[in-house]
């Protein structure tokens, strides 16, 4: 008998686009990212966008549009 997994959380990649240049900082990225779930990593090119790689629970509200 196979036993059943289940997954609880996923690591997705959030964008965000369209930053000023001052806003390309890794602690206020982080910091915006806890919006949408838990940050694992930061990814902070200064040019079109970063992302930041979140941790999600599937068992709750997903977050879909933050704005500041």
């Amino acid at each position: 008998m196979a036993s059943e997994v289940k997954i609880e959380s996923k690591l997705v990649w959030i964008q965000f686009s369209s930053l000023g240049l001052k806003y390309y900082d890794e602690r206020l990225l982080l910091a915006l990212a806890i919006a949408v779930g838990k940050p694992i990593k930061v990814n902070a090119p200064r040019g079109k966008c970063s992302c930041v790689c979140v941790e999600i629970h599937l068992n709750k509200l997903v977050v879909g549009r933050v704005r500041f």
